[in-house]
């Protein structure tokens, strides 16, 4: 059993932004395409569990970013699963340039839902075992986030057919996407994310509206972005987040 996945990515051109560096999302699915990598050579696939009735879903993750890759460069992932609780399973991240020099490290909680009742399930009354590695990339505990007092800018947006994933509800990467869509232009060019929290409170599906709200807090030279996504009337959440940008 490979209880460590190391899987290497180069920069492609439509990974890139317009500085030529590697975009936040490209990022994150290198870490998504490594997690389900490493699932399916550990048994664990999503396809092994929707033969059981669940699915996995992701209810949060940290991601700390020393830089941003350039275009056509070639970075290593390296992702394990680094703890086992009732209910949730942990996966940590390192991401690594050619000089073995850190890039970004993360870390992820992820639950089993039954796919019935959408409900978690007990992860030991599965008889599932990641044999987690007493190794992490990021320390943390996942506190609640904020929800923003009074939005800046506030958009809303219409799920495509193409915001799905296999599990036929929007991928994590795009509430990401939705969330930068409110940060002001003048932050984004002069900076970029260099933290990432997030936690996803239910899931939307093809045809929902989302109303994604940001407001800004300045402290110096940073500037911290409070996210959130949710129905128009705001009764809802469906993902909060918090950005640090330098």
């Amino acid at each position: 059993m490979e209880k460590i996945l190391t899987k290497q990515y180069e920069v492609r051109s439509h990974e890139a932004d317009h500085q030529g560096k590697a975009k936040v999302l490209t990022l994150l699915n290198f870490l998504q395409d490594a997690a389900l990598e490493h699932s399916q050579v550990l048994g664990l696939s999503v396809q092994e569990l929707f033969r059981r009735g669940l699915t996995w879903v992701l209810s949060h993750y940290h991601v700390i970013i020393q830089r941003y890759p350039d275009w056509k460069e070639t970075v290593t992932v390296r992702t394990w699963p680094s703890e086992q609780q009732e209910f949730f399973g942990l996966r940590d991240f390192e991401m690594t340039d050619a000089r073995g020099e850190r890039v970004l490290a993360a870390t992820t909680s992820f639950v089993a839902l039954n796919l019935r009742t959408k409900q978690p399930v007990n992860l030991e009354n599965l008889n599932i075992n990641f044999a987690p590695i007493e190794k992490k990339a990021v320390t943390h505990t996942f506190p609640p986030l904020p929800v923003p007092e009074q939005a800046d800018l506030e958009l809303t947006f219409k799920v495509r057919r193409g915001d799905l994933d296999i599990n036929r509800h929007v991928n994590h990467t795009v509430y990401m996407t939705l969330a930068l869509e409110t940060v002001p232009p003048e932050v984004f060019r002069k900076k970029r994310p260099a933290e990432i929290e997030v936690v996803f409170k239910s899931e939307a599906l093809y045809g929902d509206q989302i109303l994604s709200r940001t407001q800004l807090k300045k402290t110096g030279d940073e500037i911290e972005c409070i996210h959130q996504l949710c129905r128009e009337d705001r009764k809802k959440d469906f993902t909060l987040l918090r950005t640090r940008w330098k």
